[in-house]
C-alpha cells in the first residue's frame, strides 16, 4: 500500500500531540489546584473543562488504535488486491 507509511506517520504525530495536550491540561489542573482562594464556581467549571480535555485526549488515542488496526488490515490486502487474469482459452 503506497500511502501506508504516510498514514502511519500522521497517526504517530496525532498521538504525540494528543499526549502533549493531556500533559498540558494535567499541568494546568495541578497548578489551579494549588490556588488558595479560588472562586469555587469558576474553579469547578475550570476543573471540569480540564478533565474533559484529558478525556478527549484519551479518545484520540483510541481512535488512533482504530486507524492503525484498519491500516494493518488494508496493507494485508496488498497481495490479494489484484487478481491474476486466467487464460480464457
Amino acid at each position: 500500500m503506497k500511502t501506508a507509511n504516510k498514514i502511519n506517520q500522521a497517526v504517530n504525530n496525532i498521538r504525540y500531540y494528543a499526549s502533549e495536550i493531556q500533559k498540558a491540561s494535567k499541568e494546568q489542573f495541578e497548578e489551579d489546584a494549588s490556588v488558595k482562594d479560588m472562586n469555587t464556581q469558576v474553579g469547578c467549571i475550570r476543573f471540569d473543562s480540564l478533565g474533559c480535555i484529558g478525556i478527549a485526549s484519551n479518545w484520540i488515542a483510541i481512535y488512533c488504535d482504530n486507524i492503525e488496526a484498519n491500516l494493518k488490515m488494508a496493507v494485508e490486502q496488498d497481495k490479494l488486491l489484484e487478481t491474476e487474469e486466467e487464460d480464457a482459452y
